[in-house]
């Protein structure tokens, strides 16, 4: 009988080979794990243990000697008073020393004397950036708010990279933007309300597209995505949906970065017959939600959200709304008295459930991408919990993801919830620490509610 090494070499620190920064050979992809994995010992009462150096040993000694000589050529490459150097410049510097650049091939920018990759402009990127570089020609260094560059990251998955200046930027338009959108939240459901029984077949169409996203929190989808082969609301096709004896309807499909979703509704009877409806008489592949042989796309989706609905946000918004809003119901739950250790386990906990709603493979996509950034610094403060540190503890952690299998009620007469107003609230009394914030606001988000409910 052979017997393997404890899994304690999963916890042990060594340098990531693609980014280059310290990680636990856990969170890396299986393959390079299986450069750490000890060999199997052989039984232990017939050969004694070998006394030569093990492979993984060997390979971080490797390693670290590379290290060594990377970081001496950097140090010599920046003697003198430069702070930062372009990256192709950087290349031939470091080969002139006959070291190999960590700087990835592809990326056009510059990189700083502490080995930070910055933009051609100067302006920090947000993260390490993986491989296959591609730069965005669309981006505008004047504007600063879109991506700079893709790459693949460790996981093998395409990452984004944007400039600090712009995330932070866009973090403070977001949640300004949610609050916005709360407010004026009753509106848009009274319209919608309307819109579902209008004799105008398009403007109902529209009108149960927006209805499932803000209910049942779908995703959209759009051209980009439907080339990868993913899959949104709008090009759902008939063999992704079923319906089952209790009247509740199932979609199943791949959706976004090929994760498998499995949402269950179960709607009123007006969104039930409309839904059949569109699916009755129809192939397997064909499109669901069509208006004369053709499926709707975001961007007319987007102009209803606009000029009907009279909301100034894309249909994603509601996501994000709803993500923060259920994070910030979960979080108001976890008892005042609890020590911070069981305020983080719950704190980890509603970030799965959040995920798990939203159909993201990994709670970290759904705290940086959806989740207000007030709401977890809010609820580390409460209970004296060390922020960056859990956060990036959490964002390396991957679960076993299971889709949302919750049965979602749907209905086409939604009204606004205590729920909602309880969040809507809380945005109300957040208090901004922007210097150079010059957004106000006329609109008061209680009052409009209150008005509406007494309607």
């Amino acid at each position: 009988m052979y017997i393997y090494a404890d899994e304690a070499w999963l916890e042990k620190i060594v340098t990531n080979p693609i980014t280059h920064r310290k990680d636990k050979v856990k969170s890396l992809p299986p393959e390079i794990q299986k450069q750490y994995r000890p060999d199997a010992q052989h039984q232990i009462e017939d050969k004694p243990k070998s006394k030569s150096k093990s492979f993984e040993h060997s390979f971080d000694e490797n390693l670290k000697k590379l290290q060594e000589l990377h970081d001496l050529a950097h140090k010599t490459v920046f003697e003198g008073n430069k702070d930062t150097m372009n990256a192709e410049k950087y290349h031939s510097e470091m080969a002139t020393h006959n070291v190999v650049s960590k700087v990835p091939k592809g990326f056009i920018g510059k990189i700083s004397k502490d080995g930070k990759l910055l933009t051609s402009h100067g302006k920090e990127l947000d993260k390490a950036i993986g491989k296959d570089v591609k730069m965005n020609k669309k981006y505008n260094p004047k504007t600063d708010n879109n991506i700079y560059c893709w790459s693949i990251n460790q996981f093998g998955k395409k990452a984004s990279h944007y400039t600090k200046d712009c995330l932070k930027r866009h973090k403070h338009l977001k949640f300004l933007a949610n609050k916005e959108f709360g407010a004026n939240l009753p509106n848009i459901r009274d319209k919608v309300s309307n819109d579902l029984k209008s004799e105008d077949q398009h403007k109902q169409l529209l009108a149960l597209m927006v209805t499932l996203c803000d209910q049942a929190y779908f995703r959209i989808g759009n051209r980009k995505s439907e080339k990868d082969g993913v899959f949104g609301l709008h090009n759902l096709q008939s063999k992704h949906i079923s319906f089952d004896n209790d009247g509740n309807i199932h979609f199943n499909y791949i959706g976004k970065e090929k994760v498998p979703q499995h949402q269950i509704i179960a709607p009123d009877d007006h969104i039930r017959k409309m839904i059949q409806g569109f699916v009755k008489d129809k192939n397997p592949d064909d499109y669901v939600f069509t208006h004369k042989g053709h499926k709707l796309d975001t961007e007319t989706i987007n102009a209803y959200m606009k000029k009907d609905l009279g909301a100034k946000v894309t249909i994603h918004r509601f996501r994000t709304f709803h993500a923060s809003r259920i994070m910030d119901e979960l979080l108001k739950q976890v008892p005042e008295d609890a020590s911070p250790k069981d305020a983080m386990n719950a704190f980890h906990e509603a970030s799965k459930v959040v995920a798990g709603k939203m159909g993201h493979e990994r709670p970290a996509t759904t705290l940086k991408n959806y989740i207000d950034h007030n709401i977890p610094l809010e609820f580390f403060k409460k209970y004296g919990i060390t922020a960056p540190k859990e956060i990036a503890q959490l964002a390396r952690s991957i679960f076993m993801f299971k889709a949302n299998s919750d049965i979602i009620p749907v209905t086409s007469e939604k009204k606004i919830t205590p729920e909602d107003i309880n969040f809507i609230n809380w945005m109300d009394g957040m208090v901004f620490d922007f210097s150079k914030d010059k957004t106000s606001s006329s609109l008061n988000s209680i009052e409009k509610i209150s008005s509406f409910l007494q309607k």
